[in-house]
């Protein structure tokens, strides 16, 4: 039969061995059984067979709650480390949408998803981004060589990758996982929107399915015939990843008709918890859920209300 102290030991023993799942729950008992055990042995004056358990009991609990306390942390800064991410990411769409409008409004119209290039074809032209005066980037001085683009030659021509080699905070979302591309040429996670379907890019401005950004077609705020504040710009994406002074697919994407669009390796998003950050045509910078009604994500995507 079990004595006071052997008792009180294999108590603190037990709690101590279910302090590993149930941690702070079972630990916190087991490290007060486990010392009220060793004191009464201390109080007989006398080495009892209890004082393994009672001490193992006690390291079990101490173990079980320092397990809590670093998965406490552990989980609090992976939280603040995503809303953290999750605010810069909004920080840098909201910054690309503020270079757009200074394009605006020193050009009178928005970017197209291209450069001007009539002799190469859309996917060898340079993207978008390479439009926006890098000033509106970081208040530098636009006439940098690094930004000192070709405009005659293609995306990948060799002086085009010189100035395109570096990493442009502004154009990468914080929570992503890619990395540099092909010969140091680095990446995007925001991309320009055509529309809907793949030939959205070659779609003229009138049509019902063309979007913010096309190849040729030209676009002005009173060109909008809906609330800017309900048309998408742009929107993230961890899909694909590109080159950010190429056009085509890597800086720009359309909408097929899909109920399965936004989360992780689908078209879009995939570097946030539950949906996308997007810029409108406004300015505003918006999370969409990933469960957001396929008609309503889809009514987002044309320039034309109908």
């Amino acid at each position: 039969m079990f004595s006071r102290v052997n008792l009180l030991a294999m108590v603190a023993l037990m709690l101590g061995l279910a302090a590993i799942p149930f941690q702070v729950i079972a630990g916190i008992p087991a490290m007060v059984f486990g010392y009220f055990a060793i004191r009464q042995i201390h109080m007989d004056n006398q080495v009892q067979k209890g004082i393994v358990p009672a001490v193992l009991g006690m390291f079990l609990g101490a173990v079980g709650c320092a397990m809590t306390v670093l998965g406490f942390v552990f989980v609090s800064f992976g939280a603040l480390w995503e809303n953290s991410a999750r605010v810069n990411c909004t920080n840098n769409l909201r910054f690309l949408g503020r270079a757009t409008m200074a394009y605006h409004d020193l050009k009178g119209l928005f970017p197209k998803a291209c450069q001007k290039q009539p002799n190469l074809l859309p996917e060898s032209r340079l993207s978008w981004l390479t439009n926006l005066e890098y000033d509106s980037l970081g208040g530098k001085n636009p006439s940098s060589s690094r930004w000192a683009f070709q405009e005659e030659n293609s995306w990948d021509d060799d002086l085009n990758r010189k100035a395109g080699g570096f990493r442009v905070g502004a154009f990468v979302c914080p929570a992503s996982v890619g990395s540099a591309v092909a010969s140091g040429i680095f990446w995007t996670n925001y991309v320009g929107q055509s529309g809907l379907g793949q030939d959205s890019a070659l779609l003229p401005r009138e049509h019902e399915r063309a979007g913010f950004m096309g190849f040729e077609r030209s676009l002005k705020r009173e060109d909008i015939t809906r609330g800017t504040s309900e048309l998408l710009m742009m929107i993230e994406t961890d899909c694909d990843l590109g080159h950010w002074i190429a056009a085509g697919r890597p800086t720009l994407r359309h909408l097929e008709k899909t109920t399965d669009c936004i989360g992780p390796g689908k078209a879009f998003g995939g570097m946030h918890s539950h949906g996308a950050n997007t810029l409108m045509a406004d300015g505003a910078s918006r999370f969409v859920s990933e469960k957001i009604s396929p008609v309503v994500f889809e009514a987002m995507f044309p320039l034309n209300a109908k």
